[in-house]
């Protein structure tokens, strides 16, 4: 009972004294906010409200809350779903998780788009079953342009799919993974073996730093009081994949850039299959969903069971040599 009373102490301190929430704490004093992840993806993925506390030594757990009512326990970086990667690696992840077909991920077979009304203040994203089938969605798009609504991206809505955020997908096409690699990497050394722990808020300042200025207000919600942000989605990923794919990640420490080759580069990897479920699940809009040609090189997956499709039918997909809409100024279109 002591320990539980005292589990319990910790996580309402943390929830009520923190004037930063989680941008003031720090990845050493959360443990990188592991039970926290595990914790929201068991009982409710969406409530930012849900933490959890790791506890144990040699054998970990994470109790989980939401605010003062106790959850229940759940595994300590568990997962059902480890994952063999492609040649030539052919590289077992084993913290892999499923994806959610619902979204533009794994197999590519979502029926839903996502679609605003950009001539509403403010244009709020909404999921649509368009009864879109694999490979082919434009008479999907046909009808809910027919309505008078654009669509953003393939799959379902989430915290990044705001024309905004989605501007910043495109901005920072070539760009991003470099960028969030370094930023990660010096947030990861300075909470492992650094003389002063960074804060959440200061790697999200320095992706701001690099021009990766996702929303951090939940403007993709028509409620977003407890709903993940944009950036929330993003810092999840890196938290995650600073606990789960370091083995995989350890070049990085040393040269932080892209090797831009996904079937030759582990990091990229372990990225996709561990923390891309819950990454996707959370912002819906990513670059393949939205139609943008990002600076990873695929190619060597087409044809193969680990092929990565782009959304054809994504706000930002163009043909040939054509200009994408998305290099555009926002507005896209006067409100």
């Amino acid at each position: 009972l002591l320990v539980v009373l005292a589990i319990a102490a910790a996580v309402t301190h943390r929830e009520s004294s923190d004037q930063g929430g989680e941008d003031g704490e720090t990845g050493r004093e959360t443990d990188f906010w592991t039970c926290d992840r595990e914790c929201r993806w068991r009982f409710d993925f969406y409530d930012r409200r849900v933490r959890g506390k790791t506890v144990g030594l040699f054998k970990r757990t994470c109790v989980c809350w939401r605010g003062t009512q106790q959850l229940g326990h759940v595994p300590y970086r568990f997962t059902e779903a480890p994952f063999l990667g492609p040649p030539p690696l052919s590289n077992m992840y084993a913290n892999a998780r499923e994806f959610d077909p619902d979204f533009w991920a794994d197999r590519y077979t979502t029926p839903f788009l996502c679609a605003v009304d950009l001539r509403v203040a403010p244009p709020i994203p909404r999921t649509f079953d368009a009864g879109c089938s694999p490979g082919d969605c434009k008479a999907g798009k046909a009808k809910l342009e027919a309505h008078g609504l654009t669509v953003l991206h393939c799959g379902r809505c989430g915290a990044c799919s705001s024309p905004e955020d989605i501007k910043v997908l495109f901005d920072t096409r070539e760009t991003i993974t470099a960028h969030t690699t370094e930023c990660s990497t010096k947030f990861k050394i300075s909470n492992t073996i650094g003389l002063r722990a960074q804060k959440l808020g200061e790697l999200k300042q320095c992706l701001r730093q690099a021009g990766i200025t996702f929303s951090d207000d939940g403007r993709a919600w028509e409620e977003p009081v407890g709903k993940p942000t944009c950036f929330d989605c993003w810092t999840d990923n890196i938290m995650n994949d600073a606990q789960l794919c370091w083995n995989h990640c350890l070049g990085k420490f040393v040269k932080s850039g892209n090797a831009g080759h996904f079937a030759k580069d582990p990091c990229l990897q372990c990225d996709e299959y561990t923390s891309g479920p819950a990454f996707i699940a959370c912002a819906g809009a990513n670059r393949r969903s939205a139609g943008i040609k990002s600076d990873i090189d695929r190619g060597d997956l087409v044809g193969t069971k680990w092929e990565q499709k782009i959304c054809t039918v994504g706000i930002c997909s163009s043909q040939g040599n054509a200009t994408s809409p998305c290099a555009a100024p926002l507005p896209w279109r006067e409100y």
